[in-house]
């Protein structure tokens, strides 16, 4: 419950300076990407005692700091999210959430895509222009494979 009141106090916190211009949604990289993915939404969840409609999305953020980076206000939606995912650890909610790290990051070593292409025609059109995955450089593959090793270390805790 502590953990759940972190959360709600960042994003009140944060909130204050938000006004609900929509811009962090419209850059948000995962926002494109899945329809139900919005940080503008999870903020206003929390601001108005829905911390229930936030569900799962905490765990749709990047972290890359796009929202971030495009605010005109500066409201700083990582750390909220950061707070979500904090609290649902401790609770134990998200005992799944390290499984969609951990394909990714895998993903990412064995194909230097995060994502794969979804069907062989998609697959066929990027090797056809020359859209093929590039090998890793070196040392962001070893800096993944760190990445990596530490994730397979707190899995196999969990």
């Amino acid at each position: 419950m502590a953990d759940v009141e972190e959360a709600v106090q960042v994003a009140l916190l944060e909130g204050r300076r938000c006004i609900q211009c929509g811009a962090c949604s419209s850059a948000c990289p995962s926002a494109r990407a899945t329809m139900s993915f919005s940080p503008r939404r999870i903020l206003l969840a929390l601001l108005t005692g829905r911390r229930s409609a936030v569900g799962d999305d905490q765990w749709l953020c990047l972290l890359c700091h796009t929202c971030e980076a495009i605010c005109p206000n500066e409201v700083r939606i990582v750390n909220i999210v950061e707070a979500l995912r904090r609290a649902s650890v401790r609770k134990g909610v998200e005992e799944g959430a390290l499984d969609a790290y951990f394909e990714a990051l895998n993903n990412m070593l064995s194909m230097g895509v995060i994502v794969p292409p979804t069907s062989s025609e998609a697959q066929s059109f990027g090797v056809a222009k020359g859209l093929s995955p590039r090998p890793l450089p070196a040392e962001i593959k070893a800096e993944l494979e760190e990445v990596f090793g530490k994730l397979k270390e707190v899995k196999g805790a969990g």
